[in-house]
């Protein structure tokens, strides 16, 4: 393709150019879709699990705008997180699959507002690579288990959607300078999407950085540095006051301030390097890469890469470049910088300076755009190192390279939906056979499932800490449902140690219950991922390698039920 060819034709609008990133994740849901419709593990078939379930918990507990009070007992930052929940509500607790297409509908938010941003922060002279980054932010959405945390669940949308508004306030911050601070709607947009993003998730308070560098160096060429200065103080000074005005409102309302927000500095040094690897290559994304390699054989990865290849081709090269893409590969470097500090520096400090939130544990809420932002960003600036930077050979090399790493994250995140899926059937598959047990009308059932069999992370998917799982699996107000504990923990074992006493069981409620509950009560069902049963005697061998106390002298009857 030629430089003529694409200067000649009519170039699409921002507002256009959102559409065709619209359009192209329609496609990839109807992608998905077809996989499903082929009776093949992939699609839309996704349950809510692992901490999903505690916000379940929220909905049923909570009617209405009572959820959000549901939500302070128990997590007392980011006061906004409910509202979007509750705005999502209806979809979520209604049916199964509602969480998992509220975050797949979070994808283009990002992408389409990644391409605005990046596009203003150009000039509009950087639209190839602001588009570059716009479609691998559609895709950049897998996840996986990493340390001792799973996940395999939906949980963090509502703070991507923070993330998405912490890039609406650069944004119209940006537009704001480039206008020449006429246009004051601008400037109350962007204070407005701040608070909304740090009060929906604090840890994006990094966007006044970004305010900051813009308004100090953005008009560089019509105003000299004391009146640069002087508006940048003033406009970082109303961001400034926003955020200090929400802190000492949390600070006052917060119940756990001592235990879990408490900065300790002396482990910055130790631990801020690790953050900042964490960032630019996630331990995760190699915990996802050998589940995918166990997935699936070598050939099956192949293909699939290799047809995601071909369409991010196609994309790039044939459709709709000649209206979207440039024929140079510029990129505005220090923007881009820019953004990437304010999206990670404030995640960076906490992650160094805290005992629970460690390194690694919440860069993982800003990867979709920080990971696709990093990495097309230094393909591009390696291009522009070369003498011959407008030439359509490198050009054609950038796109080349732009898309390999699309269908590299392509691959990832269709694994990672098919993890999801088989997730999804295991607990099917479970609830299913929970549900067939004859429970006597009145009882309150308490279900300890032990996993036999097939000793695999996707089978055993009810975390102990998630009290109310067997309500929102079940469909059941009075049913708990909870597994095993197969490694110790000296600091959880009080909570989820299982102790078989003569007359009850010590742990088989929700967590921080440690009443005895009667054997006529308790269910103790085996389960391997294709069937539901309860053994007619239990006994000590029965739980050797698990978290469990035997203080019987004989073996637990469970004769009267069986099914």
């Amino acid at each position: 393709m030629s430089n003529s060819s694409i200067n000649s034709n009519p170039r699409l609008s921002t507002s256009q150019i959102a559409w065709v990133i619209f359009a192209i994740w329609l496609v990839s849901l109807f992608i998905l879709g077809g996989l499903q419709l082929l009776n093949l593990p992939f699609g839309f078939a996704v349950w809510p699990m692992g901490e999903d379930r505690n916000w379940l918990g929220f909905m049923h507990d909570g009617k209405g705008l009572e959820m959000m009070h549901e939500f302070w007992k128990m997590n007392d930052r980011n006061p906004l997180s409910p509202w979007w929940w509750f705005i999502g509500s209806p979809l979520i607790y209604q049916t199964d699959w509602g969480l998992y297409l509220i975050r797949k509908c979070v994808d283009p938010f990002l992408a389409i507002i990644t391409f605005f941003l990046l596009d203003r922060l150009g000039h509009k002279q950087c639209r190839t690579f602001a588009f570059c980054v716009a479609i691998v932010v559609l895709v950049w959405n897998f996840s996986g288990s990493f340390r001792d945390i799973n996940y395999f669940n939906q949980i963090f949308w509502d703070f991507l959607v923070a993330l998405g508004f912490s890039l609406l306030t650069i944004f119209f911050y940006c537009r704001y300078i480039d206008n020449q601070r006429t246009m004051g709607s601008d400037l109350g947009l962007a204070m407005i999407c701040y608070f909304i993003s740090i009060a929906s998730y604090t840890l994006q308070s990094g966007a006044i950085i970004a305010v900051a560098f813009l308004g100090l160096f953005r008009l560089s060429k019509s105003q000299n540095w004391i009146t640069r200065l002087k508006h940048a103080l003033v406009d970082t000074g109303f961001f400034a006051a926003i955020f200090l005005i929400f802190n000492c409102i949390w600070y006052t309302v917060n119940r756990n301030g001592h235990a879990f927000y408490q900065l300790n500095w002396h482990t910055f040094s130790d631990q801020f390097l690790t953050s900042m690897r964490q960032f630019f290559f996630h331990t995760l994304y190699l915990n996802a890469t050998q589940l995918t390699q166990a997935d699936w054989s070598l050939w099956v990865i192949s293909v699939i890469f290799i047809v995601v290849f071909l369409l991010f081709c196609f994309i790039l090269f044939k459709f709709p470049a000649n209206k979207v893409l440039d024929s140079q590969v510029k990129i505005p470097i220090a923007w881009t910088c820019m953004v990437l500090l304010a999206i990670a520096l404030p995640t960076m400090i906490v992650e160094s300076t805290s005992n629970i939130w460690y390194p690694g544990s919440r860069s993982l809420m800003v990867q979709q755009v920080w990971q696709p932002m990093l990495y097309i960003g230094i393909i591009f600036f390696i291009a522009n190192l070369f003498p011959a930077k407008n030439s359509q050979r490198l050009r054609r090399g950038v796109l080349i390279a732009v898309a390999l790493i699309g269908a590299l994250a392509s691959v990832l995140n269709l694994n990672y939906n098919y993890r999801l899926v088989v997730r999804t059937q295991y607990q099917a598959t479970l609830a299913k056979g929970l549900k067939q047990l004859n429970i006597p009308q009145g009882v309150a059932p308490f279900f300890l499932v032990k996993i036999t069999g097939l000793h695999n992370q996707d089978i055993d998917t009810i975390p102990i800490l998630i009290g109310n799982y067997g309500q929102s699996l079940l469909h059941q107000d009075n049913a708990t449902l909870r597994t095993f504990a197969s490694q110790p923990d000296p600091l959880r074992e009080h909570y989820w140690r299982i102790k078989f006493g003569p007359t009850g069981v010590v742990n088989a409620g929700p967590i921080g219950d440690d009443h005895s509950i009667p054997y006529n009560n308790v269910w103790i069902v085996f389960f391997d991922g294709k069937k539901v049963w309860v053994p007619e005697r239990v006994d000590k061998n029965d739980f050797l390698g698990l978290q469990v106390d035997w203080l019987r002298n004989t073996p637990i009857n469970q004769t009267n039920k069986k099914q």
